[in-house]
């Protein structure tokens, strides 16, 4: 698992070398599988997942694009809410400080079908970095 670290008092512990952090699975992502109807937005689908909060040092204003995959199997990573997630995660520019943190945040969902070994890769202007996580299945 990619290491974790505190980059602002108002965020959980995220993950990687930045510019662009994902914050909520540093532990590991915890899902629901299978999908029940109480998960309203989800069901019917054979999509899990887990809120992901990702956030930019106010240092980079570039786009970002994210991607991810399974490590050690077939099943593949997606993103977004809804019963079709997408493969890829597209964050726009926006601003959205808080107490101490300048930088940009974006709000997300990582979708996964099975427990494993997952990555993300994070692209932006002058960077790539692949975060890795752990993804498991509870109740």
């Amino acid at each position: 698992m990619t290491p974790a670290a505190v980059v602002s008092r108002d965020f959980g512990r995220a993950q990687g070398a930045g510019p662009v952090f994902p914050v909520g699975a540093s532990l590991a992502l915890s899902f629901l599988y299978p999908v029940r109807p109480s998960q309203a937005s989800w069901y019917p689908s054979a999509w899990s997942g887990q809120k992901v909060l990702w956030v930019a040092q106010s240092s980079y204003r570039g786009p970002v694009l994210i991607r991810g995959r399974r490590l050690d199997g077939p099943h593949e990573l997606r993103f977004g809410d809804g019963s079709s997630p997408v493969r890829e995660l597209r964050l726009a520019r926006n601003e959205a400080a808080t107490d101490s943190w300048m930088g940009r945040q974006w709000p997300s969902y990582t979708r996964v079908r099975a427990p494993g070994c997952y990555a993300w890769q994070v692209d932006g202007r002058g960077f790539s970095r692949v975060i890795v996580f752990r993804a498991v299945r509870v109740g």
